[in-house]
């Protein structure tokens, strides 16, 4: 399970129920149903919401989904550039400067 699934799942699972979460976030429930069954990318504004939901930290949440994103895009066949695939797995140290 990806990291922005569990995510959703962990935020919908306190906030009692996904049309709850739904509200919670302001969003209609289409848009929330789209992002749950995969049909399109979970929104970066709404990462920080679902990560206090969650109990997480919102600067790690932010960065696991941005990470996780663009690693898809990398590799999908209609997404990113064929040529950019050396993104490193975030099991592997990533430095970030500042």
């Amino acid at each position: 399970m990806k990291y922005s699934e569990r995510l959703l799942a962990t935020a919908a699972k306190n906030a009692g129920s996904w049309y709850r979460l739904a509200q919670a976030l302001e969003v209609q429930t289409q848009n929330m149903s789209a992002v749950k069954n995969g049909r399109r990318p979970i929104p970066l504004a709404w990462v920080y919401d679902l990560a206090v939901m969650a109990g997480v930290e919102p600067g790690e949440a932010l960065a696991r989904v941005q990470h996780e994103q663009k690693l898809a895009k990398a590799t999908s066949p209609k997404g990113g550039r064929s040529h950019n695939l050396n993104l490193p797995l975030w099991s592997e140290e990533i430095r970030f400067s500042l």
